[in-house]
Protein backbone atom coordinates (compact mmCIF):
# COMPACT_ATOMS: atom_id res chain seq x y z
CA UNK A 1 0.00 0.00 0.00
CA UNK A 2 1.43 3.43 -0.91
CA UNK A 3 2.27 5.79 1.91
CA UNK A 4 -0.46 8.31 2.76
CA UNK A 5 -0.20 11.72 1.13
CA UNK A 6 1.33 14.68 2.87
CA UNK A 7 -1.10 17.20 4.32
CA UNK A 8 1.62 19.49 5.64
CA UNK A 9 4.57 18.52 3.40
CA UNK A 10 7.49 17.15 5.37
CA UNK A 11 5.56 17.43 8.64
CA UNK A 12 2.36 15.37 8.78
CA UNK A 13 0.43 12.93 6.58
CA UNK A 14 -3.14 11.74 6.29
CA UNK A 15 -4.05 9.09 8.86
CA UNK A 16 -1.96 10.70 11.59
CA UNK A 17 -2.87 12.55 14.79
CA UNK A 18 -1.01 15.74 15.72
CA UNK A 19 -1.19 17.72 18.96
CA UNK A 20 -0.64 21.49 19.11
CA UNK A 21 -0.59 22.79 22.68
CA UNK A 22 0.22 25.91 24.65
CA UNK A 23 -1.05 28.22 27.37
CA UNK A 24 -4.36 30.11 26.94
CA UNK A 25 -3.86 33.20 24.78
CA UNK A 26 -0.54 32.03 23.33
CA UNK A 27 -1.85 32.09 19.75
CA UNK A 28 -2.31 28.36 19.13
CA UNK A 29 -5.83 28.73 17.68
CA UNK A 30 -4.67 31.58 15.45
CA UNK A 31 -1.76 29.44 14.23
CA UNK A 32 -4.19 26.56 13.60
CA UNK A 33 -6.33 28.84 11.41
CA UNK A 34 -3.17 29.83 9.53
CA UNK A 35 -2.39 26.14 8.92
CA UNK A 36 -6.00 25.31 7.95
CA UNK A 37 -6.28 28.13 5.41
CA UNK A 38 -2.87 27.31 3.91
CA UNK A 39 -3.73 23.62 3.54
CA UNK A 40 -7.16 24.40 2.06
CA UNK A 41 -5.58 26.79 -0.44
CA UNK A 42 -2.73 24.46 -1.39
CA UNK A 43 -0.18 27.17 -0.60
CA UNK A 44 3.01 27.19 1.41
CA UNK A 45 2.95 27.41 5.17
CA UNK A 46 6.08 28.30 7.10
CA UNK A 47 5.99 25.01 9.03
CA UNK A 48 5.95 22.95 5.82
CA UNK A 49 8.95 21.81 3.82
CA UNK A 50 7.31 22.91 0.56
CA UNK A 51 4.04 24.03 -0.99
CA UNK A 52 1.52 21.27 -1.67
CA UNK A 53 0.41 20.62 -5.23
CA UNK A 54 -3.35 21.02 -4.73
CA UNK A 55 -5.93 22.57 -2.40
CA UNK A 56 -7.05 20.07 0.23
CA UNK A 57 -10.33 19.49 2.04
CA UNK A 58 -10.29 20.98 5.55
CA UNK A 59 -12.85 20.76 8.34
CA UNK A 60 -12.48 23.02 11.39
CA UNK A 61 -14.48 22.33 14.55
CA UNK A 62 -14.58 25.80 16.14
CA UNK A 63 -15.52 24.63 19.62
CA UNK A 64 -14.19 27.81 21.22
CA UNK A 65 -14.94 31.32 20.00
CA UNK A 66 -17.83 30.40 17.72
CA UNK A 67 -18.40 30.94 14.02
CA UNK A 68 -18.42 34.75 14.04
CA UNK A 69 -15.02 34.86 15.70
CA UNK A 70 -13.68 32.34 13.19
CA UNK A 71 -14.93 34.37 10.20
CA UNK A 72 -13.19 37.46 11.56
CA UNK A 73 -9.92 35.55 11.98
CA UNK A 74 -10.12 34.08 8.48
CA UNK A 75 -10.77 37.56 7.09
CA UNK A 76 -7.68 38.81 8.93
CA UNK A 77 -5.70 35.90 7.45
CA UNK A 78 -6.72 36.88 3.91
CA UNK A 79 -5.86 40.50 4.51
CA UNK A 80 -2.42 39.67 5.91
CA UNK A 81 -0.86 39.53 2.42
CA UNK A 82 -1.85 40.08 -1.18
CA UNK A 83 -0.99 36.51 -2.16
CA UNK A 84 -3.22 34.97 0.44
CA UNK A 85 -6.14 37.23 -0.39
CA UNK A 86 -6.30 35.69 -3.87
CA UNK A 87 -7.22 32.20 -2.63
CA UNK A 88 -10.54 33.19 -1.07
CA UNK A 89 -12.29 30.53 -3.14
CA UNK A 90 -11.21 28.00 -0.50
CA UNK A 91 -13.85 29.30 1.89
CA UNK A 92 -16.62 27.83 -0.23
CA UNK A 93 -14.79 25.00 -1.97
CA UNK A 94 -12.33 23.48 0.49
CA UNK A 95 -12.87 24.88 3.98
CA UNK A 96 -15.87 23.85 6.11
CA UNK A 97 -16.44 25.16 9.63
CA UNK A 98 -18.52 23.52 12.36
CA UNK A 99 -19.45 26.37 14.69
CA UNK A 100 -20.70 24.14 17.52
CA UNK A 101 -18.54 21.75 19.58
CA UNK A 102 -18.64 18.07 18.57
CA UNK A 103 -17.64 15.41 21.10
CA UNK A 104 -14.97 13.59 19.09
CA UNK A 105 -14.20 11.36 22.08
CA UNK A 106 -17.64 9.77 21.90
CA UNK A 107 -18.28 7.07 19.29
CA UNK A 108 -21.72 8.43 18.38
CA UNK A 109 -20.30 11.95 18.18
CA UNK A 110 -17.58 10.76 15.78
CA UNK A 111 -20.13 8.88 13.68
CA UNK A 112 -22.27 12.00 13.32
CA UNK A 113 -19.18 14.04 12.46
CA UNK A 114 -18.12 11.56 9.78
CA UNK A 115 -21.56 11.65 8.17
CA UNK A 116 -21.66 15.44 8.12
CA UNK A 117 -18.08 15.69 6.82
CA UNK A 118 -18.74 13.28 3.96
CA UNK A 119 -21.91 15.20 3.10
CA UNK A 120 -20.04 18.51 3.13
CA UNK A 121 -17.30 17.19 0.80
CA UNK A 122 -19.57 15.22 -1.58
CA UNK A 123 -18.54 11.82 -0.26
CA UNK A 124 -14.82 12.60 -0.06
CA UNK A 125 -12.85 12.13 3.17
CA UNK A 126 -11.37 15.38 4.53
CA UNK A 127 -7.61 15.73 4.36
CA UNK A 128 -7.37 17.73 7.60
CA UNK A 129 -9.66 18.07 10.62
CA UNK A 130 -8.79 20.74 13.18
CA UNK A 131 -10.30 20.25 16.66
CA UNK A 132 -10.29 23.55 18.61
CA UNK A 133 -10.02 22.64 21.46
CA UNK A 134 -9.78 19.24 23.16
CA UNK A 135 -11.43 20.60 26.32
CA UNK A 136 -14.43 21.84 24.28
CA UNK A 137 -14.69 18.87 21.91
CA UNK A 138 -13.84 15.85 24.09
CA UNK A 139 -16.18 16.33 27.01
CA UNK A 140 -16.99 12.64 27.52
CA UNK A 141 -13.47 11.64 28.62
CA UNK A 142 -11.16 12.35 31.53
CA UNK A 143 -8.09 13.99 29.99
CA UNK A 144 -6.04 12.70 32.94
CA UNK A 145 -6.94 9.07 32.19
CA UNK A 146 -4.46 7.26 29.94
CA UNK A 147 -7.16 4.74 29.01
CA UNK A 148 -9.61 7.47 27.94
CA UNK A 149 -6.99 9.40 25.99
CA UNK A 150 -5.66 6.32 24.18
CA UNK A 151 -9.22 5.22 23.39
CA UNK A 152 -10.12 8.60 21.94
CA UNK A 153 -7.03 8.84 19.72
CA UNK A 154 -7.55 5.27 18.53
CA UNK A 155 -11.15 6.15 17.71
CA UNK A 156 -10.02 9.15 15.65
CA UNK A 157 -7.68 6.95 13.62
CA UNK A 158 -10.53 4.51 12.85
CA UNK A 159 -13.29 7.09 12.35
CA UNK A 160 -13.10 7.19 8.54
CA UNK A 161 -12.12 3.52 8.04
CA UNK A 162 -13.24 2.33 4.62
CA UNK A 163 -15.38 -0.82 4.40
CA UNK A 164 -13.10 -2.41 1.80
CA UNK A 165 -9.82 -3.62 3.32
CA UNK A 166 -8.47 -4.31 -0.18
CA UNK A 167 -8.44 -0.62 -1.11
CA UNK A 168 -8.11 1.17 2.21
CA UNK A 169 -8.13 4.95 2.08
CA UNK A 170 -6.27 6.71 4.87
CA UNK A 171 -8.30 8.93 7.13
CA UNK A 172 -7.64 12.62 7.66
CA UNK A 173 -4.84 14.24 9.58
CA UNK A 174 -6.33 15.22 12.94
CA UNK A 175 -4.88 18.40 14.45
CA UNK A 176 -5.88 18.61 18.11
CA UNK A 177 -5.53 21.96 19.90
CA UNK A 178 -4.94 21.51 23.63
CA UNK A 179 -4.02 23.57 26.70
CA UNK A 180 -1.08 23.30 29.07
CA UNK A 181 -1.46 23.01 32.87
CA UNK A 182 -2.29 26.15 34.83
CA UNK A 183 0.33 27.56 37.14
CA UNK A 184 3.22 26.27 35.01
CA UNK A 185 5.48 28.80 33.35
CA UNK A 186 5.20 29.41 29.62
CA UNK A 187 7.16 26.76 27.77
CA UNK A 188 6.39 23.86 30.11
CA UNK A 189 6.62 21.52 27.10
CA UNK A 190 3.80 19.29 28.37
CA UNK A 191 0.15 19.13 27.33
CA UNK A 192 -2.40 19.18 30.13
CA UNK A 193 -3.56 15.82 31.44
CA UNK A 194 -2.25 12.30 30.97
CA UNK A 195 1.13 11.49 29.47
CA UNK A 196 -0.83 9.37 27.00
CA UNK A 197 -1.41 12.49 24.91
CA UNK A 198 2.27 12.54 24.01
CA UNK A 199 2.53 8.75 23.85
CA UNK A 200 -0.31 8.23 21.37
CA UNK A 201 0.07 11.08 18.86
CA UNK A 202 2.39 11.06 15.85
CA UNK A 203 3.42 14.71 16.06
CA UNK A 204 3.55 17.10 19.00
CA UNK A 205 4.11 20.83 18.62
CA UNK A 206 4.28 23.35 21.44
CA UNK A 207 3.43 27.04 20.99
CA UNK A 208 5.32 29.46 23.26
CA UNK A 209 4.47 33.15 23.26
CA UNK A 210 7.02 35.83 24.16
CA UNK A 211 5.38 39.21 23.80
CA UNK A 212 4.12 39.38 20.22
CA UNK A 213 6.42 36.57 19.05
CA UNK A 214 5.35 32.93 18.81
CA UNK A 215 7.81 30.06 18.82
CA UNK A 216 6.65 26.64 17.59
CA UNK A 217 8.73 23.81 19.06
CA UNK A 218 8.63 20.22 17.93
CA UNK A 219 8.34 17.85 20.91
CA UNK A 220 7.61 14.60 19.06
CA UNK A 221 7.90 13.41 15.47
CA UNK A 222 11.20 11.58 14.98
CA UNK A 223 10.63 11.09 11.27
CA UNK A 224 10.67 14.83 10.60
CA UNK A 225 14.35 15.57 10.35
CA UNK A 226 15.20 19.22 10.01
CA UNK A 227 11.97 20.63 11.41
CA UNK A 228 13.67 23.34 13.43
CA UNK A 229 11.78 25.63 15.78
CA UNK A 230 9.73 28.17 13.83
CA UNK A 231 9.05 31.76 14.81
CA UNK A 232 5.99 33.89 14.02
CA UNK A 233 4.79 37.37 14.92
CA UNK A 234 1.28 37.64 16.32
CA UNK A 235 -0.31 40.81 15.00
CA UNK A 236 -3.82 42.24 14.76
CA UNK A 237 -5.90 43.23 11.74
CA UNK A 238 -8.34 46.12 12.16
CA UNK A 239 -11.44 45.73 9.97
CA UNK A 240 -12.19 49.44 10.17
CA UNK A 241 -15.67 48.64 11.54
CA UNK A 242 -17.23 49.60 14.89
CA UNK A 243 -20.22 47.75 16.33
CA UNK A 244 -23.23 49.33 18.02
CA UNK A 245 -21.40 49.40 21.36
CA UNK A 246 -18.39 51.28 20.01
CA UNK A 247 -16.15 48.19 20.00
CA UNK A 248 -13.76 47.97 17.03
CA UNK A 249 -13.80 44.72 15.05
CA UNK A 250 -10.31 43.21 15.12
CA UNK A 251 -8.81 39.72 14.78
CA UNK A 252 -5.31 38.27 15.23
CA UNK A 253 -3.21 36.52 12.59
CA UNK A 254 0.32 35.14 12.41
CA UNK A 255 3.19 36.29 10.20
CA UNK A 256 6.39 34.23 9.81
CA UNK A 257 9.49 36.10 10.89
CA UNK A 258 11.13 34.68 7.77
CA UNK A 259 9.56 35.76 4.49
CA UNK A 260 11.37 33.14 2.43
CA UNK A 261 8.29 31.05 1.66
CA UNK A 262 7.75 30.63 -2.09
CA UNK A 263 4.98 32.65 -3.67
CA UNK A 264 1.97 31.19 -5.45
CA UNK A 265 1.66 30.51 -9.15
CA UNK A 266 -0.57 32.82 -11.17
CA UNK A 267 -4.19 32.18 -10.34
CA UNK A 268 -7.07 31.73 -12.72
CA UNK A 269 -9.56 34.51 -13.37
CA UNK A 270 -12.22 32.38 -11.62
CA UNK A 271 -10.16 32.36 -8.44
CA UNK A 272 -9.75 36.11 -8.48
CA UNK A 273 -13.52 36.48 -9.00
CA UNK A 274 -14.14 34.26 -5.99
CA UNK A 275 -11.80 36.43 -3.97
CA UNK A 276 -13.75 39.55 -4.87
CA UNK A 277 -17.03 37.81 -4.04
CA UNK A 278 -15.66 36.83 -0.64
CA UNK A 279 -14.57 40.39 0.05
CA UNK A 280 -18.08 41.64 -0.79
CA UNK A 281 -19.63 39.08 1.54
CA UNK A 282 -17.37 40.21 4.37
CA UNK A 283 -18.14 43.85 3.72
CA UNK A 284 -21.88 43.09 3.81
CA UNK A 285 -21.38 41.12 7.03
CA UNK A 286 -19.75 44.02 8.81
CA UNK A 287 -22.06 46.69 7.42
CA UNK A 288 -25.20 44.65 8.13
CA UNK A 289 -27.81 46.06 10.47
CA UNK A 290 -26.75 43.53 13.11
CA UNK A 291 -23.06 42.47 13.42
CA UNK A 292 -22.20 38.73 13.57
CA UNK A 293 -21.22 38.87 17.25
CA UNK A 294 -24.61 40.35 18.11
CA UNK A 295 -26.43 37.71 16.04
CA UNK A 296 -24.48 34.96 17.80
CA UNK A 297 -25.44 36.33 21.24
CA UNK A 298 -29.08 36.66 20.20
CA UNK A 299 -29.07 33.05 18.98
CA UNK A 300 -27.62 31.96 22.35
CA UNK A 301 -30.51 33.67 24.14
CA UNK A 302 -33.14 32.14 21.89
CA UNK A 303 -31.69 28.62 22.08
CA UNK A 304 -31.55 28.68 25.88
CA UNK A 305 -34.91 30.10 26.88
CA UNK A 306 -35.14 30.23 30.66
CA UNK A 307 -32.63 31.27 33.30
CA UNK A 308 -29.05 31.45 32.04
CA UNK A 309 -25.70 33.03 32.87
CA UNK A 310 -23.50 35.40 30.88
CA UNK A 311 -20.12 36.97 31.50
CA UNK A 312 -19.80 40.54 32.67
CA UNK A 313 -18.11 41.41 29.38
CA UNK A 314 -21.01 40.05 27.32
CA UNK A 315 -23.52 41.86 29.50
CA UNK A 316 -21.67 45.13 29.00
CA UNK A 317 -21.68 44.63 25.23
CA UNK A 318 -25.07 42.99 24.66
CA UNK A 319 -27.37 44.05 27.51
CA UNK A 320 -29.57 45.93 25.03
CA UNK A 321 -29.98 42.74 23.00
CA UNK A 322 -30.89 40.76 26.13
CA UNK A 323 -33.50 43.34 27.11
CA UNK A 324 -34.93 43.35 23.56
CA UNK A 325 -35.24 39.57 23.72
CA UNK A 326 -37.17 39.70 26.98
CA UNK A 327 -34.50 39.10 29.63
CA UNK A 328 -33.79 40.95 32.87
CA UNK A 329 -30.85 40.72 35.24
CA UNK A 330 -31.66 38.44 38.21
CA UNK A 331 -28.42 38.54 40.19
CA UNK A 332 -24.66 38.95 39.93
CA UNK A 333 -22.21 36.44 41.44
CA UNK A 334 -18.56 37.30 41.01
CA UNK A 335 -17.90 37.66 37.26
CA UNK A 336 -21.10 35.83 36.24
CA UNK A 337 -24.47 37.48 35.73
CA UNK A 338 -27.66 35.47 35.88
CA UNK A 339 -30.58 36.42 33.63
CA UNK A 340 -34.22 35.36 33.66
CA UNK A 341 -37.05 35.92 31.19
CA UNK A 342 -39.05 39.05 31.89
CA UNK A 343 -42.66 38.32 32.88
CA UNK A 344 -45.02 39.54 30.23
CA UNK A 345 -46.10 38.89 26.66
CA UNK A 346 -42.63 37.86 25.46
CA UNK A 347 -39.58 39.28 23.69
CA UNK A 348 -39.62 42.65 22.03
CA UNK A 349 -39.01 42.27 18.28
CA UNK A 350 -35.66 43.78 17.25
CA UNK A 351 -35.90 47.30 15.84
CA UNK A 352 -39.22 48.14 17.46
Amino acid sequence: MPRPEWVIPGVARRGEVALLHGHPGCGKSTLAIDIACSVAGGIHHSLAAAAYHRPQRVLVIAGEGGGADFVERVHAWFESSEDRAQVAEIVGAHLVVATQPVDVADEQGRLALVQEALKAFNGEIPDLIVVDTVSACATSIDENSSTDVAGMIGGLRRAFATPSPEEPEPGPLWLLIHHQPKGVKNGSASPRGSGAWRGNVDLELEVVRKGDELEVRQRKGNRIAGLEDKHFTLTTYDFGQVDEFGVRATAPFTVPLSREAPGNADLAERQVSCCEAFRRILEETFTAEEPPTTRAFRAYLQENRGELSVSGRDWDRFHKVAIEDGYVLRERKGRALYLRPRPGPGPTPPGT
